[in-house]
């Protein structure tokens, strides 16, 4: 991961990978483990309409995951801070990360 064309952080597969995960968490005997976003992409620098998208895509990514491995993983779903949320929001976070 880069910052300002300076290496931040060294990403490993296992941080995009469930497969990876999994191989992992078999590997140290972990049956289900919780999803989320990393703090780094909570983004509080950004511009609120960026970020209630960003938390969107991040969402439906970590609900997918949940959804294509649910005896695996259980999701936590994010929201923007710098955003008023809706019960909506609220809402579409439950049901997407329940698999509803």
């Amino acid at each position: 991961m880069m910052k300002d064309g300076q290496l931040f952080r060294v990403i490993d597969e296992n941080c995009w990978s469930p497969e990876a995960r999994i191989r992992d968490m078999d590997n140290t005997g972990v049956t289900v483990q919780a999803l989320s976003t990393v703090p780094v992409m909570f983004s509080y620098w950004a511009k609120p309409e960026d970020t209630l998208d960003l938390c969107r895509i991040i969402n439906n990514d970590i609900a997918s995951t949940v959804g294509k491995y649910p005896t695996r993983f259980v999701g936590l779903a994010t929201l923007p801070m710098q955003v008023r949320h809706s019960q909506g929001d609220f809402t579409c976070c439950t049901n997407q990360c329940s698999g509803s």
